[in-house]
Parts: C-alpha cells; sequence; structure tokens
C-alpha cells in the first residue's frame, strides 16, 4: 500500500529533530516517487546518538542510504522500502530494505575504496557511499549487505551498526 501524501508528510518522533526532519522528506521522496515507504523505531535516538555518531553524521547516512534505495526501486513493479532503527544484543542496527536489483559485483567490491555508483546514468557520483564508509569509520560502525531476502516486500538489506559497549 502506497503512503497518502498526509503520511507522506508525517511526524517521526525519533527525539532527534534533525532525523525526524530527514525521515519526513525521506518520506515525501518516496511518494513522489509512489514507493511505499515504512519506518520502524524501537528505540528513541536521543539517548543513542550523542553517544555514538553524531546527529548531522546519521541524517548524513539516512539521507545517502534512503535516497539510494529510492533509486534502486523506482523501476521495479514493487516500490518498498523500509527503514528500521532499534538496538539487539547491545548493538545500534539502522536496516534499510528495498525491492529493488541486488547490487552489481563490481559495486559491492569498489563500495567504501573508491567512487562507484549503480546510478551513473542519473548523475550519480558514488560520493554518497563514499561518504557513508567515512562516517562509519569515524564511528566505529559496520556495514552489512544481505541480499537475495526471502521476503515477500524486500530484496535487500543493507544495515550500519554501532556497539554500544562503547558508551560509558
Amino acid at each position: 500500500v502506497l503512503f497518502s501524501e498526509t503520511e507522506a508528510k508525517a511526524h517521526y518522533a525519533t527525539g532527534v529533530p534533525v532525523i525526524d526532519s530527514q525521515l519526513k522528506f525521506q518520506a515525501a521522496m518516496a511518494y513522489t516517487h509512489q514507493t511505499s515507504f515504512d519506518v520502524m523505531i524501537s528505540d528513541k535516538l536521543n539517548i543513542i546518538v550523542p553517544e555514538i555518531i553524531s546527529a548531522e553524521d546519521l541524517r548524513t547516512l539516512i539521507a545517502d542510504l534512503l535516497t539510494n534505495a529510492v533509486i534502486a526501486v523506482k523501476s521495479e513493479s514493487k516500490r518498498n522500502i523500509l527503514f528500521h532503527a532499534h538496538i539487539e544484543n547491545d548493538v545500534f542496527n539502522i536496516d534499510f530494505y528495498d525491492s529493488g536489483a541486488p547490487f552489481a559485483k563490481e559495486v559491492l567490491e569498489k563500495m567504501g575504496k573508491e567512487r562507484i555508483t549503480t546510478h551513473a546514468d542519473e548523475g550519480g557520483t558514488g560520493i554518497g557511499y563514499m561518504t557513508t564508509f567515512e562516517i562509519l569509520n569515524r564511528c566505529n560502525g559496520t556495514w552489512t549487505v544481505e541480499e537475495n531476502l526471502n521476503l515477500e516486500l524486500y530484496r535487500k538489506k543493507v544495515r550500519v551498526s554501532f556497539i554500544l559497549d562503547t558508551i560509558h
């Protein structure tokens, strides 16, 4: 089910205003591309964010990875995106699910090492992935990709994770 315009303008209550605004913007962008956009936030980010990552770095990660998800699904017949922020086993995870095609092998091999884009024909530069990996390196975060998920709505998941036991 696609978001209505009202839902695309929804307020997200993460406790971090810059993140709420970014999620609202991403919901509106998904709406304009006729894409279902769901958000699940299991824990208040205002407690986690200042301890492990700046609000601006987190906003940048979310902006880059959700924009990539919108681009990945726009040529698909099923266009679904899910943003899920949660804590699991003392690890803060942010999962970006989408119904787009799996990454090309070349993209996966070069991701974070050099500029690579999945949409050069549309002006993509690969800066987003480089920025993502710079932030993860600076904040001791990790990156994983799962593809060909056995899920009805989503084909892949990109996860960024931050260990919480470093918080004192």
